[in-house]
């Protein structure tokens, strides 16, 4: 049985367009911050960036991956107004959450195939629900397409995952796509886009 509490968007039609127009931005544009435009309840463990990322990209035909620290409530939440279905497994999933990068390496997830590299997982990084935690970790340098010369970018994420990125981008048009999100704001990260450490970084 199919139950929340917890509604969806207010104007299913118009919540999603607007949405979905941010998120393609976030990955056309790579390392912008964006703001989510909709207002939204989540259930506890999602920000409002994620719930309204699950609510406009995921659907009955996705497979999604949650870690087992997210309350029931998230799944429940999800299936109910998605319809989409659930793995255990990082690899079988089409969209995951993650809200501890420390827990995770973008190898567990799938990263397509030559053939169709569009198969791969899309991940939803949670940062926490403060919105500076997109601009207060150490600097680094994208560049690709998408960003005109050079972008400087600062999300608080652990070391690790910036030589995670260099791996999936090496691995291009196979990897991983990722959007890094706070609270209300989101930054894509394309696996077509490099990433440098800054110099003394």
């Amino acid at each position: 049985m199919l139950t929340t509490t917890l509604p969806g968007f207010t104007d299913l039609t118009a919540d999603s367009q607007k949405t979905f127009r941010v998120f393609l931005t976030a990955l056309a544009e790579p390392g912008k911050l964006l703001e989510i435009p909709t207002r939204l309840t989540v259930p506890g463990g999602l920000t409002l960036a994620c719930g309204a990322a699950c609510l406009t990209l995921i659907d009955f035909e996705t497979v999604v991956w949650l870690p087992p620290t997210l309350p029931g409530a998230v799944a429940d939440w999800l299936r109910f107004h998605t319809g989409c279905t659930f793995s255990s497994e990082p690899s079988q999933a089409t969209f995951a959450i993650v809200n501890n990068l420390e827990a995770v390496t973008l190898s567990q997830f799938c990263w397509g195939s030559a053939e169709a590299p569009e198969d791969s997982t899309t991940i939803f990084v949670q940062l926490n629900a403060q919105q500076e935690q997109l601009q207060s970790g150490k600097p680094v340098v994208l560049s690709g397409p998408g960003i005109l010369g050079v972008r400087t970018v600062s999300p608080a994420v652990p070391p690790t995952f910036w030589q995670m990125w260099q791996q999936n981008h090496a691995a291009y048009p196979r990897g991983v796509d990722c959007f890094l999100l706070g609270d209300r704001q989101v930054m894509g990260l394309p696996r077509s886009t490099k990433v440098q450490f800054e110099e003394g970084a």
